[in-house]
């Protein structure tokens, strides 16, 4: 389940999955969607899956962060919801790391 926590600066969506396949959802002050990439996850999973209100969402795999990432980034938010979460690299929604 994709969890969504609201600021006026911007909003956080968070997926906890397996162990090392969470996602994090960053949708900025103008709006742009961003999804936070763990260039360090070398585990060979599938792409994270998360039911919403409006259905399943499906994740490429770069997208996959360990929960313990996952929570520093809850931490970082709620810390300073007026920037981006730091620890992982963030990528426009859409994009791959190349």
């Amino acid at each position: 389940m994709l969890v969504r926590i609201e600021t006026s600066a911007a909003n956080l969506s968070i997926g906890l999955g397996h162990p090392e396949a969470s996602v994090a959802l960053y949708l900025d002050a103008d709006g742009r969607p961003w999804h936070a990439s763990d260039e360090t996850n070398t585990l060979n999973i599938d792409g994270p899956s998360f039911s919403t209100q409006h259905g399943t969402s499906d994740f490429f795999a770069t997208a996959a962060l360990s929960q313990n990432k996952a929570r520093r980034i809850v931490r970082d938010f709620a810390q300073s919801p007026d920037q981006m979460p730091s620890g992982v690299t963030w990528l426009p929604e859409g994009e791959t790391p190349s």
